[in-house]
C-alpha cells in the first residue's frame, strides 16, 4: 500500500468519524404561535426526567410572549436529550382568552414537527388539566382557542408529544456530511490537480 492511499484512508476514517460520533447536539424549541392574547406574562414548560420523574422544583423552562412576531418559545436544552418523560405547560395565572393558530417542534434551524393548533390541542394529546375552562377549535377558523381561569391554569401534553420532543434534538449529521463531502472533493480535487 502506497502513500497517497494511506493518506486517503486516514482522511476518509476521520471524515467518517467527524460525522457520526456526536460531539454535541442542539437545543430543541418548542414554538406556540398564537393570533390573540389578553395577558403577556411568561409561560412555563415543567419536565420530568428518567432520573427525577416527577414535576416541578427547578426543572423548568420560561418563555416570553413575542407580541411581534406572535409567538412563544420554549427552548429546550440539548441535556434533555431523550431524558424528557413528562411536559406541562403553565399557562399565566389569570384569566384569559388565547388563540393558538400552529405549534412547531424545531432543532438546528430545521423544523422537525408542525401541528395545527386543533391537533396539539386536542383531547388525545392531552394527559390532564388544571384551570383550563375550555379548549374550542371552532369549524369555522384555523384558531384554538383556550379559555383559562384560576391561580394555576395548566395542560400535560401527551406522551406522543413528550416523544417526538425527545426524538427531535440534532446531532447535525446532515450539516458534519455536507462539510466532509465538500472537505473530502476538495482534497481529492486538488490531488488530481497536481497530478495533471
Amino acid at each position: 500500500m502506497n502513500k497517497k492511499t494511506v493518506c486517503y484512508a486516514v482522511v476518509a476514517i476521520l471524515l467518517i468519524a467527524f460525522c457520526v460520533i456526536p460531539f454535541h447536539s442542539s437545543n430543541c424549541i418548542l414554538r406556540l404561535h398564537y393570533s390573540d392574547i389578553d395577558e403577556t406574562e411568561p409561560f412555563v414548560l415543567f419536565y420530568a426526567t428518567n432520573e427525577d420523574n416527577e414535576l416541578g422544583g427547578d426543572k423548568t423552562i420560561e418563555a416570553f410572549v413575542n407580541p411581534e412576531l406572535h409567538v412563544i418559545e420554549f427552548v429546550i436544552p440539548d441535556e434533555l436529550h431523550n431524558d424528557i418523560t413528562m411536559l406541562r405547560l403553565d399557562f399565566p395565572p389569570t384569566d384569559q382568552t388565547i388563540a393558538f393558530d400552529s405549534a412547531f417542534v424545531i432543532a438546528a434551524s430545521v423544523t422537525r414537527k408542525t401541528y395545527l393548533a386543533e391537533r396539539f390541542f386536542a383531547p388525545e394529546c392531552i394527559m390532564g388539566t388544571n384551570g383550563i375552562d375550555a379548549i374550542q377549535s371552532p369549524q369555522s377558523e384555523v384558531a384554538t382557542y383556550i379559555v383559562t381561569s384560576g391561580g394555576d391554569p395548566y395542560i400535560v401534553l401527551s406522551d406522543e408529544i413528550v416523544k417526538v420532543i425527545n426524538r427531535s434534538f440534532s446531532s447535525y449529521f446532515v450539516t458534519k456530511l455536507i462539510l466532509s463531502l465538500f472537505i473530502g472533493s476538495v482534497i481529492f480535487l486538488y490531488d488530481r490537480g497536481k497530478r495533471s
